[in-house]
Parts: C-alpha cells; structure tokens; sequence
C-alpha cells in the first residue's frame, strides 16, 4: 500500500516490479501522481554534479524546456557568479527566472555569443599597430579605425578564422593569423561552464563559441543527429566536454533516490512543469500533443488514476 516514486521499468504500463533501492517512498497522501515523475530529476542531478559548479562560476544553460527547467531549479546558483539562460521562448525564460536565473536571452533578440562574450567582460580592447593591418584587412575597414575592436569584431573575426570553406587562410600567412588572434585573446572572454540542454542542430557550435579557454561544456540533451563543430579550436582552447547520460554517473541510484529527496522538499517542483495530464487510456492523445508541442506545453504525464 506505499506510495513510491522509481527508476525504471517499462512504459505505459499499469504494474511494474522494480529492485527495492530503485524505489523510494513518497507523501502517502500524494493524489497528484504527475508530480512525482523521478526518472528526470535522477538524471538532472547527475547533471548537476558532472557540472562541478565551483563558488564563482560564470554558467550559462542553453534551452529551458522541462529538463532545462528542472537544472534550473537543481544547480547552486547562489555560489555562481553569473547564472544564464537561453531559449527561444519568452514564457519558459520567465520560469527560468522565477526558479533562480539572474540572466535570460532569447537568441531571436540578441546574439547571444556576443552577449556572452560582453557579459563575462574581457575588458582590454586595444589592437596593438602591429596588428592593426591584418584586423583591418579582416573587417574590410581602414587600419586606422581598427585601432580597438568591439564585441561585434570580435565575433566577426572568429567566424572568419573559423570559416571552412572561405579563402581566408589563402590570404593570410601563418604571421597574420597569429597577430589576428593575438589581438582576439585581449578582449576574449567566456564562461567556465556551458550546460547544453536543448538538443537542437547547431546549439554545440554556438555553446562552444561562449567557452573561455579551459572551460567546460556539458552535453546534457540528447542528440538525434550528426553535429559538426569547430574541433580544431575546441582542441586548442582546451574545452573539457562531457556527456553526463545515465552510464556517465557513478552511481544512478544515488542520483536517483537524491532526486527524489530534493523533490519532497520542493527543491525540484514539477507543478509549472507538468501542463497536461492524461489518463492511461488517452496515451495516444498525449504522444500527439507532445510531438504537436501547443503554446504552453512543457511536459505532458500520463496517469493511471
């Protein structure tokens, strides 16, 4: 007769037998049983600690969907520097903001690399004469207004240096290339981690642009497809990356009964997460309004009351 929350075990369905460790108890006069999905939060807080979030940490959060949101919730930011998040949807920024993030861009807004990049504030913009003609030659400006760069240069720079199929490597000598990223490594900035949790194509490149060197990018979001990015500057800058997926935990029935601790609490608080519920006998419905994603959605459950 307990009521209990787990890990594991098959979907849709109305019985189950799972190890007892894989199971934790929850309120007996629980009535809402959506709010008790622990899977999830097992596997945020395995995220949160492959994070290493240390006292000062610049960390920024790229996509605030149900996962995104409950990082939000789960990730120290009182011991942060600066906390961001990003996402395409003004609605989830204002949960993300609600549930502790102190900065959120929508990158429909801004261009969130350069925001970043202003935010973690490299402040010494000066391009030393030397390196002024190579700068120029890059912006397509005269070399006496390349005296300083902005963030805009900034990026400007990296993409051209970055580019693959341009002809800029044809046209500037390895000398070049090292006065241009001479001046680059005066005004970069970055953060020291990047939590990528939207899965969508192209989202790595960006979050490796938004890196300091030495920095740490966790790829939280599982990825349907190929991704390409700009290894040889990953390499160089020293990226550390890592895929904190169940088989990456060192104990996810840890993670698992931690999670459902910090949910008793309300650390982890699924009631603005879940916003469709539907009985066990409408589960067709569900999975079509989740793949439909209407306004509002962020997590449909499925309950066999």
């Amino acid at each position: 007769g307990d009521k209990v929350a787990f890990l594991g075990g098959p979907a849709l369905s109305e019985y189950c037998i799972v190890k007892a460790e894989r199971a934790a108890l929850i309120p007996p006069d629980t009535d809402d049983y959506a709010l008790w999905i622990a899977e999830p939060a097992s596997c945020v807080v395995n995220g949160v600690r492959s994070a290493r979030v240390e006292p000062g940490d610049t960390v920024i959060l790229i996509g605030a969907g149900y996962m995104g949101l409950l990082l939000v919730q789960a990730l120290p930011t009182r011991v942060m520097h600066r906390f961001v998040v990003i996402d395409v949807d003004d609605e989830r920024l204002e949960l993300a903001r609600r549930f502790g993030a102190a900065i959120t861009l929508n990158p429909r807004d801004v261009d969130v690399v350069t925001e970043v990049r202003r935010l973690t504030g490299a402040s010494e913009s000066a391009v030393y004469p030397e390196e002024q003609e190579v700068v120029a030659r890059l912006l397509g400006r005269a070399a006496a207004s390349c005296r300083s760069l902005a963030w805009e240069d900034v990026a400007a720079i990296e993409r051209l240096l970055g580019a693959r199929e341009s002809r800029v490597h044809a046209d500037l000598s390895p000398q070049d290339i090292w006065l241009a990223e001479r001046a680059l490594s005066r005004r970069r900035s970055g953060a020291d981690i990047v939590i990528e949790a939207a899965g969508a194509p192209g989202v790595l490149d960006t979050a490796g642009r938004m890196l300091r060197p030495g920095g740490r990018l966790s790829i939280f979001s599982f990825h349907t497809s190929r991704e390409e990015v700009d290894l040889p500057t990953w390499h160089m800058r020293g990226y550390e990356v890592q895929n904190p997926a169940p088989n990456f935990s060192h104990n996810i029935v840890k993670d698992f009964q931690d999670a459902v601790r910090l949910m008793h609490d309300r650390t982890l608080d699924q009631r603005a997460l879940i916003t469709h519920r539907f009985p066990h006998t409408a589960a067709r419905e569900a999975l079509a309004v989740t793949a439909a994603r209407p306004k509002g959605y962020i997590k449909a459950a499925v309950t066999f009351d």
